[in-house]
């Protein structure tokens, strides 16, 4: 067990963020470090065979190869097999157009005008669904709490949103960040309230 934990550590080339990743994977589903392993495997290999057409490879890193694929497991995971995870991954899309050191909690909403998805509304307007969705995103380490007990995400895997996003998609998240935020400022007492630190 240990050589497979060693070639497996190798694999993700030492990178703390990574690890984190593969570990919160580890720990949520669970599954073992040998299952672990046999689909990063897989999965870093259709990243890079999708990539051979491309002149210039965004995964010549092998870094940012590593950071692409954990992201990719956690990120398929939570979208197709998650209660919720659907709208988790509609935030997370958004998310990559704010602020990545301090999200604050109350950006999960509806959005004003509400956002154009019936499922995610229906998820968000609840304080249990949005806890859900704050929940996956921590569990799979795609977000951690700051200390004020909001939200923060890793510049590289906003960076991996990003190239993962077409451009359809990419103004489709650009719309929810701004109904978000927009919901947000209307909806505290002053915009202080929405960017103060939370004891």
């Amino acid at each position: 067990m240990d050589e497979v934990a060693e070639k497996l550590v190798q694999q993700l080339g030492g990178l703390p963020l990574a690890r984190e990743q593969t570990g919160a994977y580890i720990k949520s589903l669970p599954c073992t470090i040998p299952q672990y392993l046999e689909l990063y495997d897989s999965q870093r290999l259709r990243l890079l065979n999708r990539q051979k057409a491309s002149s210039v490879s965004v995964y010549d890193s092998p870094e940012r190869l590593a950071v692409r694929t954990t992201w990719h497991l956690n990120f398929e995971h939570i979208k197709q097999t998650v209660d919720d995870g659907i709208a988790a991954s509609r935030f997370l899309y958004a998310s990559t157009f704010l602020n990545p050191n301090e999200i604050q909690n109350d950006i999960i909403n509806i959005g004003e005008p509400p956002v154009e998805d019936e499922e995610f509304c229906e998820c968000v307007k609840t304080t249990l669904g949005r806890q859900q969705v704050l929940k996956l995103l921590t569990d799979f380490s795609l977000f951690k709490e700051t200390p004020s007990s909001n939200l923060s995400v890793h510049h590289l895997v906003q960076e991996v949103i990003l190239e993962n996003l077409n451009p359809e998609e990419e103004l489709k998240s650009i719309n929810d960040a701004i109904r978000m935020l927009h919901y947000a400022f209307r909806n505290c007492s002053s915009p202080d309230n929405l960017f103060s630190s939370k004891k």
